[in-house]
């Protein structure tokens, strides 16, 4: 049988990583998929109405999942075949 491990106290439980997209990563996709010249993330920020340093996470998840590319400073659609 295999073992199972329990956490120890005041140990932190590793989170699952998950590929689903929150609400405001699917507008952020949708902003950038409307702007197939590129976006920066100012003008997102803006479109969104979310300070840009609120977002920066949900541009690098999407950048690591592939759904955008960064250019320079602009965003760009990536892999489409990565909407979930």
């Amino acid at each position: 049988m295999a073992e199972v491990k329990e956490n120890r106290p005041g140990e932190k439980k590793k989170k699952e990583k998950t590929s689903k997209l929150t609400e405001r990563e699917k507008k952020i996709l949708s902003i950038v998929k409307n702007n197939p010249e590129g976006i920066n993330l100012p003008e997102i920020s803006y479109i969104t109405g979310v300070e840009f340093f609120s977002i920066i996470k949900d541009i690098k998840k999407l950048l690591n999942g592939g759904n955008i590319k960064k250019e320079k400073n602009k965003y760009f659609l990536g892999n489409t075949n990565n909407f979930k």
